[in-house]
């Protein structure tokens, strides 16, 4: 009797067992398919919304820019699309940053050697770095990454503007010979005889 007590539980703990087992991979099986799935999806987003826009730059800007040989390493990596996989996109945009890095601590074309384009390329790299970091996390979340190059061609709109409004600003009139420093000295005598 103790031997087919001892039997059924034997036979009942292996059925148990199998079928634990059975459902364990399951939903391994249903877990990395969700995975492959989600990685799809991400590629595909990807493939639709990688594209970065920079503004058509004035003539005059846009001659400095032609002469500016790391801007144009620059946009030509922006124009670059990967094709292949995530692991593309995620080295092209390591490529891009790169890029505007080498930007950052090489010479500047004299009209656009200020701060205030400095600051802009600063904050263009902190978002390129963003959008480097959300594509390298294990779980990668689409609506993160369209915020990420939404902004990225946010900052890329601004620095484009503020380049142009750097080189529109020395065609303002300002006194800076001594005979126009003169006039305006004349003028407030004139206007104040007593002093």
């Amino acid at each position: 009797m103790k031997k087919g007590i001892f039997l059924t539980l034997q036979i009942l703990l292996t059925c148990l067992l199998l079928f634990s087992c059975q459902e364990k991979d399951k939903m391994q099986q249903s877990l990395k398919d969700r995975a492959l799935l989600h990685q799809d999806s991400v590629f595909n987003f990807l493939e639709d919304s990688w594209h970065f826009t920079l503004k058509q730059p004035s003539s005059e800007l846009n001659q400095i820019l032609e002469q500016w040989k790391i801007w144009q390493e620059f946009t030509q990596e922006l124009e670059i699309k990967p094709v292949t996989s995530i692991r593309a996109f995620q080295n092209q945009i390591k490529v891009i940053d790169n890029k505007l890095q080498s930007l950052i601590y090489l010479k500047y074309p004299e009209q656009l050697d200020t701060a205030d384009i400095k600051a802009r390329i600063t904050v263009l790299s902190t978002s390129l770095k963003n959008l480097n970091m959300f594509l390298h996390l294990q779980h990668i979340e689409i609506d993160k990454i369209q915020y990420a190059l939404d902004q990225v061609n946010e900052n890329l709109d601004i620095l484009m503007t503020q380049m142009q409004n750097n080189l529109s600003k020395p065609t303002l009139h300002t006194p800076n010979s001594t005979s126009d420093v003169e006039l305006l000295l004349d003028t407030v005598r004139r206007a104040n005889p007593n002093n």
